[in-house]
């Protein structure tokens, strides 16, 4: 079974076509952002994490919104989420979950897109 939007990711970072539709967005002052949970080739089981059975993916992206990635880059929350911090803290905190001898079902977060990483995205934390 494989992962729908990592199989997107693959598609999007592989196809020509589909590249030239988004690569350029960044300079014409657009974002186009894809991350995703898991490879194209697996799946990523849920688990337990601070008492909860869920998606590590699904985890990072609701600490995320609740404010833990604002300061990732920098170290000094600002009161705003970034896209770069957005996506870089998304990607560290989805691998943190992982089970030794479990890689299969481990997450293997994916990311593509064309944006500009100082992009607001989320304020007030």
């Amino acid at each position: 079974m494989a992962c729908h939007s990592g199989e997107l990711t693959d598609y999007l970072n592989t196809n020509e076509a589909a590249k030239q539709k988004w690569q350029k967005r960044k300079t014409n002052g657009r974002n186009f952002l894809v991350i995703t949970s898991q490879n194209a080739n697996s799946i990523s089981s849920p688990r337990r994490i601070e008492g909860q059975v869920i998606n590590p993916f699904t985890y990072a992206v609701m600490k995320a919104f609740e404010g833990a990635a604002d300061g990732y880059q920098s170290g000094t929350p600002d009161g705003a989420i970034t896209l770069g911090e957005l996506s870089e803290f998304i990607l560290d905190e989805t691998r943190k979950h992982t089970r030794p001898g479990n890689e299969k079902n481990d997450p293997d977060p994916q990311i593509t897109g064309s944006f500009n990483a100082n992009t607001v995205i989320a304020s007030g934390f």
